[in-house]
């Protein structure tokens, strides 16, 4: 008899928390509880799933299967269903993606039909989930299932497009997941490929073919090269930028997984390049310091260290770290000893 009494007054209790106004996430306390307690309806899981997107919080693809196994197969042949599914991001080959594909048709229909942005929406969410579970999982398949997905999404418009970015998620995995191995051998060949046999210039306009789903041909198209000579200069330079970060970033990457030669001197390579195309970020004079430093080239990595504290001062930046590494090197140069760069605190990217 106490028992139930019990579980009377908890059922109770969770009733009244459940019918008080929730403040917390706009309501998304509630729902938490009502799946906590086991609610798995068609209708309550569809709620839920849309109240996390509404908060742009992470559905997660356990709660995406569960809904999808409530509905019966003939549900995957609506336009709606299939639509609000691919919305929130299925991980590449889950169960809900696979249920989704039975029906080819239909997927085609809904990304011919929706705007171009929300065909990106979809696609960047499925890309960023897969992602994520292909680096925490360290699943190599799922990582080439993404590649080839990306492949496939720039193919028709793109086809250069196309193996960039197929090499680009495949080298991003290697380096989260530290396969050093797979990873300097693969990010050789995207870098150079990507960033310095090509330049700002061509990459920005392969870009421009693409968001007005063209495809990229030398020389541009007329209704493509009257956009580009409309853009200003300074949106054009941006792509300066991004080329110096990329470099930057890759030959950082290389020094903190420990890069031996060969592979250093590609990384060599593309801070130098980095800074033919920025040469007012101390943070690269920084890591082209801490290259040749690896090197033993210690009078040069002076020379560039000593240019990044200028441009710090300048700039009014923190230059802590490079004084620091400066008079270690001074000291080694001075002593003629072995100089040990200090590479766990490169930065991976600057400004």
């Amino acid at each position: 008899m106490a028992q139930v009494l019990f579980s009377f007054l908890l059922l109770l209790l969770v009733q009244c928390v459940l019918a008080q106004p929730d403040t917390t996430d706009n309501g998304l306390a509630a729902y938490h509880q009502k799946y906590a307690l086991g609610n798995r309806s068609t209708s309550f899981l569809k709620q839920y799933i849309r109240k996390l997107d509404s908060l742009d919080q992470s559905v997660g693809q356990q709660l995406l299967d569960e809904y999808v196994g409530t509905l019966q197969v003939r549900d995957l042949d609506n336009f709606e269903t299939v639509s609000f599914l691919l919305q929130q991001g299925p991980i590449l080959q889950s169960k809900t993606y696979r249920l989704i594909y039975m029906n080819q048709t239909i997927v085609d229909s809904i990304y011919h039909k929706l705007p171009l942005d929300e065909r990106k929406k979809i696609n960047g969410k499925i890309i960023k989930n897969t992602t994520q579970k292909a680096i925490q999982e360290k699943d190599i398949n799922l990582a080439y299932n993404l590649s080839s997905f990306m492949y496939n999404a720039w193919l028709k418009s793109n086809p250069f497009l196309a193996d960039i970015e197929q090499d680009r998620v495949m080298v991003e995995y290697l380096e989260q997941v530290a396969d050093t191995t797979q990873y300097f051998r693969r990010a050789v060949n995207y870098y150079d490929r990507v960033y310095l046999y090509s330049t700002p210039d061509s990459m920005f306009k392969m870009n421009l073919a693409a968001h007005n789903n063209k495809p990229y041909r030398q020389p541009l198209d007329s209704a493509t090269q009257a956009r580009w000579e409309h853009i200003p200069e300074a949106r054009k330079r941006q792509y300066d930028t991004l080329f110096a970060k990329s470099l930057h970033r890759a030959a950082a990457s290389f020094i903190k997984l420990g890069a031996k030669a060969p592979y250093i001197y590609n990384s060599l390579q593309w801070i130098q390049a980095a800074i033919k195309w920025r040469n007012d970020v101390s943070e690269y004079y920084h890591t082209y310091a801490t290259i040749l430093a690896s090197l033993q080239l210690l009078q040069e990595a002076i020379s560039k260290e000593e240019q990044a504290i200028k441009l710090a001062d300048r700039q009014q930046q923190d230059a802590t770290r490079y004084r620091r590494q400066l008079n270690a090197l001074k000291e080694a140069l001075q002593k003629k000893k072995i100089f040990v760069a200090d590479v766990i605190n490169l930065a991976d990217s600057s400004e």
